[in-house]
């Protein structure tokens, strides 16, 4: 079967890694099935940049409301992207956790329905791995895919539980579903993404551009930890890596490039971008706790070269100023 023949289903398209992933998707000849909110907005429309009409179609699906199976039908593959993506909420169970786990269920169990679909990818999260901005969170000194985070709660980063548990479920019920003579048999791979940055493909400014802004313009004080950084592209590209690849069945990858401190993450916008003077906080904090990751598996199974994150940050610079997002 041909690319051309096969269709996948991206959740969260337009979101900063979703619409890498389709952009990517549609360049190797697949076709898409983009789900969206709203198939209308304006906020959405950029997708059809990508390519012609009949290789990219929009789809309304809210999260917990979509009918995935209807949207499945006669797809080769899902990658599930969409998940409320918040870090404070007075009610985290609601707004991030319930979401989060019914929400990559509904994907999952959709898929077990759905006898064409060969291969699903979730995405999870780097801090599913490891909660580095607690500061019981970095607990030895070098991390990789076998690790879980263990410190977080629904009061300690609720994002980063509501992953672990997204990604939990999702590994439970892949492996019930392997003994469920009635249901389709489908491969699962997880891919977790690190802070992510570099150029968006929307016009519309994302939560990861909004802190690097106020990182970089308003002097705003980092975090005094470090943590695991990747480019968007890297990141979108290992998804449809996974989705191709036999090596990644039953795997989870950690995309990250490198581990950078908070306080040294300003600097290297300033370093990459020497044209523009950037409002930094010149006395930042010492980063409380040192450590290190293990990226070697993404790159020795599905070939994945990492883009710096020195390119990632003037890239993304080139991205907000080009589109007047940014005032310098």
């Amino acid at each position: 079967m041909n690319n051309s023949d096969k269709v996948v289903v991206v959740t969260g398209a337009s979101g900063y890694i979703g619409a890498h992933i389709v952009k990517q998707l549609l360049e190797k000849g697949y076709k898409v099935r983009a789900c969206v909110r709203d198939p209308n907005s304006e906020r959405v429309q950029f997708l059809k940049e990508f390519a012609t009409s009949d290789a990219l179609s929009l789809v309304k699906a809210d999260l917990l409301e979509a009918d995935f199976n209807a949207i499945f039908d006669g797809c080769y593959a899902v990658i599930h992207t969409a998940t409320p993506y918040i870090h404070t909420t007075a009610d985290p169970e609601n707004d991030l956790l319930k979401p989060a786990v019914q929400g990559t269920l509904s994907v999952l169990e959709a898929a077990s329905k759905t006898t064409s679909i060969r291969r699903v990818v979730v995405t999870s999260s780097g801090g599913a791995i490891i909660d580095s901005s607690s500061p019981t969170g970095v607990e030895k000194e070098e991390y990789s895919e076998s690790d879980w985070n263990t410190v977080s709660s629904l009061t300690l980063n609720p994002y980063f539980y509501s992953k672990v548990q997204a990604e939990k479920a999702a590994w439970q019920f892949h492996e019930e579903n392997k003994n469920n003579s009635t249901g389709n048999q489908f491969e699962l791979s997880v891919i977790n993404p690190g802070f992510t940055i570099g150029p968006a493909l929307s016009p519309i400014l994302n939560t990861s551009q909004n802190l690097v802004i106020r990182l970089i313009t308003q002097a705003q004080m980092p975090f005094p930890t470090m943590v695991g950084m990747a480019d968007v592209r890297d990141v979108a590209k290992a998804h449809v890596l996974s989705m191709e690849s036999d090596k990644s069945n039953n795997q989870r990858y950690w995309i990250c490039q490198r581990t950078v401190s908070w306080p040294e993450f300003p600097k290297i916008f300033q370093d990459q971008c020497p044209n523009y003077k950037f409002n930094i906080n010149l006395n930042p904090p010492q980063v409380n706790k040192v450590w290190r990751l293990d990226n070697s598996k993404v790159k020795d199974q599905l070939g994945l070269e990492f883009i710096s994150i020195e390119q990632s940050a003037k890239d993304m610079v080139d991205h907000l100023v080009c589109n007047k997002l940014i005032s310098l």
